[in-house]
Parts: C-alpha cells; structure tokens; sequence
C-alpha cells in the first residue's frame, strides 16, 4: 500500500496508541523484541512483536498479507519523515509540520549516510522473518 504524507501524519498521531508510539521509535532504532520488551516492562519478547503487527496493520500492510511488514514499516518511515544528524551523535525524526517524532542514536542499523540523501534511513533486507536480527542492505 502506497501511503502519502498526509495519510501517515493522521495515522501517526491519530490512531497509534501512546504504548505503539513508544514501541515504533525503539524498533526504529534497532532494538530487538527482547529489548523493547524489557523497555515496557513486560516479560515477553511477545508484547512488543504483537504492538509491531497492530502498528503495521494500522499503516496498511497487515502481517499476514506482508510477511515483510518490518521492513515494510521502516522504508515507510524512511521515506515519510525528515532526518537530520545532530552534534550528539544522533539523528532526529521529523514531521513535515516540523513535530519532532523520534531521536534515534546514529549507531542504529537503520542509519546510513550516502551521497544522494546526507542522512537518511534505509529499508533493512526483506529476507529476515518475525523475530529474527533485522539485516540492512
């Protein structure tokens, strides 16, 4: 599903549940689901996977219609927001209306400088599954 900027800024801020809108951002920047877990305080890596299928159904690629729905959800990200690298070692999400969404470390695998965007996030490799370490291309 093709989402413009509009659609994701109202279902961002509209439709995400504040624990989702903790969950993304802490995937985003490269936590696994033991660790996001443990980050919400919950005992299984369950609890983060099953906010990370809920968010991605919301954004229009339901789990079980888009087995790469983790991908899926990062090349949306990547191509929906605004990124700029900070001093302190960190790159910071932004909305078009300029709303800071997330400050993730440039140590995330999602981070990758290139010479046609200076700073931007990319899509991780499809060929991962559930729960397994996200590998970027």
């Amino acid at each position: 599903m093709l989402i413009n900027q509009e659609n994701f800024e109202k279902i961002y801020q509209d439709e995400l549940t504040p624990k989702q809108k903790k969950v993304l951002p802490l995937f985003l920047a490269g936590q696994t689901d033991e660790q996001i877990a443990k980050e919400l305080g919950a005992t299984h890596r369950s609890t983060a996977s099953h906010q990370l299928r809920n968010i991605s159904t919301k954004f229009g690629f339901p789990p079980e219609t888009e087995p790469d729905y983790r991908c899926n959800l990062i090349e949306m990200f990547a191509k929906n927001t605004i990124a700029s690298a900070s001093k302190d070692g960190t790159v910071k999400l932004w909305q078009s209306d300029g709303t800071l969404i997330k400050t993730i470390p440039l140590k995330s695998n999602y981070f990758v400088t290139h010479p046609e965007a200076r700073n931007s996030l990319r899509p991780c490799s499809k060929s991962h599954r559930m729960n397994k370490e996200i590998t970027c291309l």
